[in-house]
């Protein structure tokens, strides 16, 4: 839940100070949040403190630039990636002797591989200055004193005090053995863990302490995250919780009918290869002052197995608030009159088990409105819930011959809580609910086009007061000289700031950092997606643009591409996923 209030100090001021002041041109101003000192290709917002913080934080993800090797590795070519499946095609060490290539395969080498390579990278921005990356579970490879870049990090939420949390994987290296058939000396490529959670707390130093959310069963790895935490130091995210039926067996024949060494075992087990090792529930983390874990509480699935029953259960908790509320998602039954374990969908789920009106979990998708199908395996989430306990999220329901996202809110208060649905640009037009202020102000994504049948459709960000029954395009509510196409909004704040990602074009530069014109003469450019605040503005009012499309009026910006903006947004939304390594 993001704990925000007015607009009174360090965030607002830097945006302020930060944007060339015009009272009445737009509603918002514009901040762009850069790129690192390292780069990256993409950016992504996810949560920020408020302005009565000490100082504004914001934390995020970005997409990390693949790195590519110097030609010792690949036989001759300039730039290469490798992949785990063709290391025979390449001479890693640069004297053509093929035999040579398991010898002389090193850690650091990992890092150039496609299977293997970092490509998302946790990001903090301290009073929307540059990003900086925060390695999370990375560490320094021996061989060349860098870090091995074969992790995948990510920031979710941070609170007024400056913690953040999120969840990150271990790094890859390379495991030697003596295979004990042949007798040759062989190797795996492992990681002890492919997801930690973390607590970190944004300082000076950008190579802090971080803290682990220990998942409660972490026997061969485990699985934990974090997605949320509250000023009161209420982490939320999941854990794994107790291991899949024949889990252990699948590890016994690894070990004594495969003949591979246990801790090989440990990697295969914990990664999926013999099919799902453990059962994932919604989990909370307390903490102290000092941000250490002083108690833990599993929320449970709404489904109770018998212990032989051979099925992975999966909840996760997205959000909490100050009232004991924590929402999400949960494995649930398609029918509840006639139940079926071989027949489960992902559902909302609000969890209840440590508020003082614990009833249990929370089951509010009407099975009719919201029908499974065989598109997606999630039917509806819940994504967020704010301190009035009004809960937002989305589901999926069939309308005009098509399977359509639609956003939602259900208040916990009310005598008779129900989903009811955000109104949408138009019937048809998917959306998504993201985030939810204390003043009922919700943001998400939209379909702004009614292109018809299977025809790709651009979205925006919006911006939906529930109070007023406003609805607002954000790409409408910012100045049309902006170089922004606004493709979602993440977060909104209580002062009404709010962190979105827009598409943008970029220039493509030469090796030394210059521009590359085409044969025209034209400079050539790329589609890029960028973090970026919003912050109203005082007495603001709609800029009037004038239309460049005239197909659809009002909503073609500059900086926008068709069909690239998807390619650009694997993280926002995919990062709060249904954490599991087989299905």
């Amino acid at each position: 839940m993001k704990q925000l209030r007015r607009c009174v100090t360090p965030l607002c001021a830097a945006v302020l100070s930060a944007m060339t002041l015009n009272a009445n041109a737009a509603l918002y101003r514009v901040i762009e949040l850069t790129v690192s000192e390292d780069g990256e290709n993409n950016t992504y917002a996810l949560d920020a403190t408020s302005p009565n913080a000490d100082e504004g934080v914001v934390v995020g993800v970005g997409t990390a630039i693949t790195e590519t090797s110097d030609g010792d590795l690949d036989g001759g070519d300039d730039e290469t990636n490798l992949a785990s499946d063709n290391l025979g095609e390449y001479d890693l060490n640069g004297d053509g002797d093929d035999e040579d290539l398991v010898d002389d395969l090193e850690d650091w080498m990992l890092r150039y591989m496609s299977d293997y390579q970092q490509t998302y990278v946790a990001m903090v921005n301290d009073s929307l200055m540059e990003w900086e990356r925060v390695n999370v579970w990375d560490t320094i490879n021996p061989e060349d004193g860098e870090y091995r870049g074969t992790t995948n990090d990510y920031f979710f939420g941070v609170n007024d005090k400056r913690v953040a949390v999120g969840y990150g994987s271990a790094p890859y290296y390379i495991f030697r053995y003596e295979d004990e058939d042949t007798h040759d000396e062989t190797y795996s490529i492992i990681r002890d863990f492919a997801s930690r959670g973390f607590v970190y707390e944004v300082g000076d130093d950008v190579d802090g302490e971080r803290i682990e959310l220990t998942p409660e069963e972490y026997e061969y790895g485990g699985l934990s995250g974090a997605y949320d935490i509250s000023d009161s130091g209420i982490a939320a995210g999941y854990s794994s919780v107790r291991f899949v039926e024949g889990a252990h067996d699948n590890h016994d024949s690894c070990i004594y009918d495969e003949n591979l060494p246990e801790i090989v075992c440990d990697y295969r087990v914990a990664n999926g290869y013999y099919g799902d090792t453990y059962h994932i529930e919604a989990y909370l983390w307390q903490l102290d002052s000092n941000a250490n874990v002083i108690q833990t509480r599993a929320l449970g699935h709404p489904i109770e197995l018998d212990d032989d029953v051979e099925l992975q259960l999966v909840s996760q908790a997205f959000a909490a608030n100050d009232n004991g509320y924590a929402v999400g998602s949960s494995d649930n039954y398609i029918d509840t009159e006639n139940p079926s374990l071989y027949n489960l969908r992902e559902y909302a789920a609000i969890y209840t088990q440590y508020s003082k009106n614990d009833i249990g979990i929370l089951d509010i998708t009407d099975r009719n409105m919201y029908p499974a199908n065989t598109v997606s395996e999630t039917v509806s989430r819940a994504t967020d819930i704010n301190n009035n306990n009004i809960v937002i999220g989305y589901a999926i329901r069939y309308i005009n011959t098509s399977w359509r996202t639609k956003a939602w809110y259900y208040d916990i208060s009310s005598n008779s809580p129900e989903m009811i649905e955000l109104p949408s640009f138009f019937e048809s037009s998917s959306m998504t609910a993201k985030s939810i202020n204390d003043y009922d102000m919700v943001v998400g994504e939209f379909e702004w086009e009614p292109r018809p049948g299977g025809v790709t459709r651009r979205r925006h960000g919006y911006l939906y007061d529930m109070r007023s029954d406003n609805f607002v395009d954000l790409n409408d509510a910012i100045e049309c000289t902006d170089q922004f196409d606004i493709v979602e909004a993440n977060v909104i704040r209580n002062d009404g700031v709010i962190l979105a990602t827009a598409t943008t074009q970029q220039s493509i530069l030469d090796e030394n950092g210059d521009p590359i014109f085409d044969s025209n003469g034209d400079e050539i450019t790329t589609t890029v997606a960028r973090a970026i605040a919003l912050e109203p503005i005082d007495g603001g009012d709609y800029d009037s643009c004038s239309d460049a499309d005239e197909a659809f009026p009002d909503n073609e910006r500059e900086g926008a591409s068709f069909g690239l903006w998807s390619l650009l947004l694997p993280v926002a939304w995919f990062v709060r996923r249904r954490y599991t390594l087989s299905r």
